[in-house]
């Protein structure tokens, strides 16, 4: 069962570059959350975009950020992939040479640099994106060695103007994915969404197949195709379509809401069966528990009047020595095949909703730990009133 979701941004939530959403995402997010769901926003978005936008609820998240490079809680960077700074700067100057018609900025993971201030990139990722921009005169000199990304920019054809050259150059020494027309991101080799994911499914002794992911461009195919359950938005390219499980509608539709929405719903319909059983059980327990004191207490009543009133009168009962133990001994082997079926249809009951609900309430799941305990002992303890009386 889902234990994680994660979620891309742009074109999987809202518009491209927007700080625009549906504040209904902010309200069943919530509700998951407390439910026990990991809720991860994971984009190629910088931190300070990601918390703005889900600024309700921002200090509940978990952040993955810059297409993968940096995983953070609110309040602490947990782990960073920086590249090798002659990667980048060599892609910094191919970009120069030759792709002069486009733009690009390298990103740490709290803010970006940008040559030029005036430029569309450097207002785009400011003003529209709510990124944090440093302006410097040549990238290539700066002396740091936690570059998490490199970008290149082209406002309408980013993708087409780096395949033929920009591309194959750097293919294999680093990681390159398009994220939507405008950008090609560019990773330390081997890292992507998926990288940062695995970190945090080890982190919280997860399974891939316990997570949940949503997205909609080329940096999400390889969290889409590993985790569990996936689904594309609809207005999706048609690689990632066919990279995920599911589809769901698209963005403008709130798509991933209605996924979301429905996620909560079925956790709701578990919890109230789940309770109705429990109910159930509770009074199985009750009865089965106040037959056996009953049982118990007659057993000591009969030896009371034995040894006071009936000694050595073979009609009373008992009108020997019991031993107990033996009793239960014997009760067992009698009465297994009357209720071994009964309680085995307990048993997994009891533990298929403790797993479904494991990760919604860990007092639930006590709950029904300390159910199953207390049915466990009611059977082996079980035994009528005919097995009280010597034989």
């Amino acid at each position: 069962m889902i234990k994680l979701i994660a979620t891309d941004i742009d074109g999987t939530l809202v518009k491209d570059g927007s700080l625009l959403i549906d504040p209904e995402y902010m309200s069943v997010i919530d509700r998951l959350i407390d439910k026990g769901i990991i809720f991860v926003v994971c984009s190629g978005r910088q931190f300070s975009s990601e918390f703005k936008l889900f600024a309700p609820i921002k200090h509940k998240l978990l952040y993955i950020t810059d297409g993968g490079t940096v995983v953070r809680t609110p309040k602490e960077i947990l782990k960073t992939y920086p590249m090798d700074e002659d990667i980048w700067k060599g892609m910094c100057q191919m970009v120069r040479d030759e792709l002069p018609a486009c733009d690009y900025f390298a990103a740490t993971p709290d803010f970006c640099f940008a040559e030029d201030g005036g430029s569309p990139v450097f207002h785009l990722l400011r003003d529209s994106y709510g990124f944090e921009m440093r302006e410097v005169d040549d990238i290539t000199r700066l002396d740091r060695n936690d570059i998490i990304k490199f970008t290149v920019f082209h406002p309408d054809k980013c993708e087409e103007l780096c395949t033929p050259v920009f591309i194959p150059a750097w293919n294999k020494k680093a990681h390159l994915a398009a994220a939507g027309k405008e950008w090609v991101d560019c990773n330390a080799k081997g890292v992507s969404k998926w990288t940062a994911l695995s970190y945090l499914i080890d982190r919280f002794d997860l399974l891939p197949d316990e997570v949940c992911c949503f997205g909609d461009n080329l940096n999400d195919i390889e969290m889409l195709q590993n985790a569990g359950i996936s689904y594309a938005v609809s207005n999706a390219r048609q690689e990632v379509i066919a990279a995920a499980k599911h589809t769901c509608a698209p963005y403008w539709e709130n798509g991933v809401l209605s996924v979301l929405k429905s996620f909560y719903n079925f956790f709701n319909f578990l919890k109230k069966k789940y309770l109705h059983f429990c109910k159930t059980l509770c009074i199985i327990s009750f009865v089965r528990v106040t037959q056996i004191f009953t049982q118990m207490f007659a057993l000591l009543a009969h030896l009371v009047e034995h040894l006071t009133l009936n000694q050595g009168v073979q009609g009373s009962s008992p009108w020997r020595r019991i031993f107990v133990p033996k009793l239960i001994y014997q009760h067992f082997k009698r009465s297994r095949i009357y209720s071994g079926f009964f309680f085995t249809y307990l048993c997994l009951y009891t533990s298929v909703f403790t797993f479904y609900l494991f990760y919604l309430s860990k007092a639930a799941s006590i709950a029904s730990i300390t159910i199953l305990r207390a049915l466990i002992l009611a059977y082996f303890l079980s035994f009528d009133s005919s097995t009280c009386h010597g034989a």
